[in-house]
C-alpha cells in the first residue's frame, strides 16, 4: 500500500507542472455510503457495528496532509469537505476530519 501511496504523491508535483491551473480533489472509493453494505457482508476483519475499512484511504491522505501540512502549504492550498456537517469545502485545518480534500497549487 506504501508504494502505491508514495506514486500517488509523486506525481501531484509533474501534474501541476503540465497543469498549472489545475485542482486536485481527493476522495477514498471506501467513503461512500455502498461500501459498508458491501463490505459488510465478506468483511475479513470481523466488523460488527462500525465498518473499519471504511474511509481507510482518505484517513490516510489527511494524516500524511496533517504531517506535512506546514511544508505542504508552501506550496499548496487545501481545502476540506465533511459532507455529514456542511457538505460544502472550507479551509482546511490540520486534526480535523474531512471526506474530501481538495488541493491548488499556489501561484
Amino acid at each position: 500500500m506504501r508504494i502505491v501511496f508514495n506514486t500517488v504523491l509523486s506525481t501531484v508535483p509533474l501534474f501541476f507542472a503540465k497543469n498549472k491551473d489545475a485542482v486536485i480533489i481527493v476522495s477514498g472509493s471506501d467513503s461512500h455510503e455502498d461500501f459498508i453494505k458491501n463490505c459488510l457482508p465478506s468483511c475479513k476483519k470481523k466488523c460488527v457495528d462500525i465498518c473499519k475499512n471504511y474511509q481507510r484511504r482518505i484517513k490516510t491522505y489527511r494524516y500524511y496532509v496533517d504531517k506535512n501540512f506546514e511544508n505542504l502549504s508552501i506550496d499548496y492550498i487545501f481545502f476540506g469537505r465533511n459532507k455529514s456537517k456542511a457538505n460544502t469545502f472550507v479551509q482546511y485545518i490540520p486534526d480535523n476530519q474531512y471526506d474530501d480534500i481538495l488541493v491548488y497549487k499556489k501561484k
